[in-house]
């Protein structure tokens, strides 16, 4: 398999970051609404599904560049470049 660039992962990390954020709002909304748990129950599951692919996603990454430091766990964890830059 071929190896990611670190921009890419860096790609990645912020729009998994941004999705996941955008899932909990819908959830948040979705709660307000009184929206049946059935159905609020798939948004959950999604939140969950980026949270494995997060946590793949950094130990295939951690896997390809070894070296990485400490810094590099914000890539899926920390927080977004918009928030680090103040925008």
């Amino acid at each position: 398999m071929a190896k990611a660039d670190l921009k890419k992962w860096q790609e990645l990390g912020e729009q998994t970051k941004k999705v996941q954020k955008e899932l909990f709002i819908l959830l948040n909304v979705s709660n307000e609404t009184n929206v049946p748990k059935s159905i609020t129950n798939h948004i959950s599951k999604s939140i969950t599904g980026i949270q494995n692919y997060k946590w793949h996603a950094e130990d295939r990454m951690l896997k390809e560049y070894p070296n990485l430091d400490d810094e590099a766990l914000n890539i899926f964890y920390g927080k977004q470049k918009e928030q680090l830059h103040g925008n």
